[in-house]
């Protein structure tokens, strides 16, 4: 027995690197990158279609995600609801952008729309996590927005590089939180 140990802590386990967190950011980095890439390379199919397979895939990400986080903790519940109501949200926004007259102002950004959804999801998951690293990637994705709005609105022909902009910005952030959080 070791004397220098107390006898009544266990000794520290290092935890895995691919914890519940980076496996969570893996998922979403994965789906942001493939998803706004094919968005991009079907953009002239009917926009509903676009968005019912993105309400499916973030449906099946959210499912996975939920299996994989204990519900018993508040703070990951709360997360997990945030994220939730953003994309539910936003997807009901984004279709909204082609058939409610009042939200047409949407269609012409939608990847600029996301980037920026996304950035208040970041900014408000840091506020419940309480880590920094969150503003980083806050600021990372609101200048990626105005980057993508700025093209658009200068060069009107690039509207569909949004699309791979957000899937860059997007899952780079997600990146940045499994190396980072």
């Amino acid at each position: 027995m070791d004397p220098t140990i107390p006898q009544n802590t266990a000794a520290a386990v290092p935890e895995p690197y691919w914890n519940l967190g980076r496996k969570i950011f893996l998922l979403w980095a994965v789906v942001i990158l493939v998803g706004f890439t094919l968005t991009y390379f079907t953009r002239t199919i009917n926009p509903t279609l676009v968005n019912l397979g993105w309400a499916g895939v973030s449906l099946a990400a959210l499912v996975y995600m939920k299996r994989l986080m204990p519900f018993s903790d508040p703070g990951l519940r709360n997360l997990f609801l945030l994220w939730s109501v953003l994309i539910a949200l936003g997807i009901a926004l984004t279709e909204g952008a082609f058939t409610v007259p009042i939200l047409v102002f949407i269609a012409p950004n939608i990847g600029v729309f996301w980037l920026v959804l996304m950035a208040l999801g970041h900014a408000l998951s840091g506020a419940l996590v309480r880590k920094k690293i969150y503003i980083a990637t806050t600021a990372f994705q609101l200048a990626a927005a105005l980057g993508a709005y700025l093209l658009i609105a200068g060069a009107p022909e690039y509207f569909a590089v949004q699309y791979l902009i957000v899937g860059v910005a997007g899952s780079l952030s997600m990146v940045i939180l499994i190396f980072r959080a």
